[in-house]
């Protein structure tokens, strides 16, 4: 069982739904696109010589080239291994040496940082990305356009075959590389999928940095393994990312969010529960409630969670035992949801 196939195998379900928008260029990608974009991209690491078990890295800002990475490097067994551009020359330097890639990635935003790194590493090709002034490297639009978007031949791979190593931030000494094994990237999209209930219509934006795993795995690969639909951002930035909101119908999940926290709200009120926050300052996702004078808090979390399989947060800092945090979000924020704690708070609190 691994990984290596997942996006041939959507690509083939729904070949022309559009997988991917590339808010910085505008680019959409559907399905079929994405998957000879990662075809293409095996295709050239083949021809420099990245076998099963060589590191690729990139040092570069978000864009479709770390979906051509990500897949395109487990169809031959290679391991995508992202930088954090976060990083200094210095820091970037000792993660390189760890791992040492076979060929390295360089956006036009870090080729100064990439010069710095240069004396102390040891990388036998360097590429740039969209025109990087990089010395000596090779171009990946041309290199990836020169090769055959057909499928690679696939080495031998299992669930323990590694697929890809994120580098931790070193906060207590040397930052130390996790390797995730093919079996990992799979369950963590079954059980994303399963648990927050994403679907084929579901539409998401990634803003976080694709060196990360929160970026690679909350939404992205999870979403594209359901068949719904990515908007890919360079970057945070407020501005676009609320035209984004807007122009691209991701309103709609909003609405939802917002109709079920209002439904659980007017629930809590009926059972005379008050909210620690006040209307204008509420979040649809996240919904603080008062523990009443004279109950337990704690016992009935405990009953939540062992009669009716709800987890709810208590308070934290000033407010632990005084309040209730309840979350509204993804899978959570259903109508059939709302009404089963709102009806097990009732039996529990004798509302």
């Amino acid at each position: 069982m691994h990984s290596a196939d997942l996006l041939t195998d959507r690509s083939r379900l729904t070949p022309h739904r559009e997988a991917l928008l590339e808010l910085d260029s505008g680019r959409r990608f559907s399905y079929a696109d994405l998957n000879a974009r990662a075809c293409r991209l095996a295709n050239f690491m083949t021809s420099l010589g990245v076998q099963a078990g060589d590191r690729v890295s990139i040092l570069a800002h978000n864009s479709v080239v770390y979906l051509d990475l990500f897949y395109g490097l487990a169809k031959i067994g290679a391991i995508f291994t992202p930088l954090n551009w976060r990083l200094t020359a210095a820091e970037l330097s000792f993660i390189v040496g760890d791992c040492t890639p076979k060929v390295m990635l360089v956006g036009p935003e870090f080729s100064g940082v990439w010069a710095e790194m240069q004396p102390s590493v040891d990388v036998g090709r360097v590429i740039s990305l969209d025109g990087a002034d990089v010395a000596g490297a090779l171009s990946y639009d041309d290199g990836l356009a020169a090769a055959a978007p057909e499928e690679p031949a696939r080495p031998a791979l299992d669930g323990e075959s590694p697929y890809c190593i994120l580098y931790t931030s070193g906060t207590t000494g040397k930052p130390k590389g996790a390797v995730l094994p093919h079996r990992q990237i799979l369950w963590n999209c079954i059980n994303t999928v399963t648990s927050w209930g994403l679907s084929e219509r579901d539409v998401s934006p990634v803003l976080t940095p694709l060196f990360h795993a929160g970026g690679l795995f909350a939404f992205l690969t999870p979403l594209l393994y359901a068949g719904g639909r990515i908007i890919l951002a360079k970057g945070f930035d407020a501005e676009q990312s609320l035209r984004m909101i807007q122009e691209e119908g991701l309103e709609a999940r909003f609405a939802r969010h917002r109709a079920h926290a209002e439904l659980f709200w007017a629930g809590l009120e009926e059972m005379d529960l008050g909210l620690h926050v006040e209307p204008q300052h509420r979040l649809p996702t996240l919904t603080t409630v008062r523990v009443p004078a004279g109950v337990d808090e704690v016992a009935v979390r405990k009953t939540l969670l062992e009669r009716y399989n709800v987890e709810v947060g208590g308070g934290l800092g000033a407010l632990k035992g005084q309040v209730w945090r309840v979350g509204l979000m993804g899978y959570s924020s259903q109508r059939k949801n709302v009404a089963m704690l709102l009806a097990a708070l009732r039996e529990i609190l004798g509302r």
